[in-house]
């Protein structure tokens, strides 16, 4: 949920920043990312992920660089 937040915060940034690391201490949510995403619970890291790839399209001709 941190990692989603994160993300939505990221989105509602307007001062032109366009590098962003999400720092994560959590093994399961980072296994998410690199899964099939089919499981309960990982509808989050689905719309962490559409949300990642919304911004990048709008951000994309600043150089958006997101690190999790």
């Amino acid at each position: 949920m941190g990692i989603l937040l994160g993300m939505h915060l990221i989105s509602t940034e307007k001062q032109g920043n366009t590098t962003f690391a999400i720092r994560v201490d959590n093994q399961a949510a980072i296994r998410a990312f690199s899964s099939t995403m089919r499981k309960p619970g990982h509808h989050l890291a689905r719309e962490t992920v559409r949300i990642a790839n919304r911004l990048n399209k709008q951000k994309s001709r600043n150089a958006y660089k997101l690190t999790i």
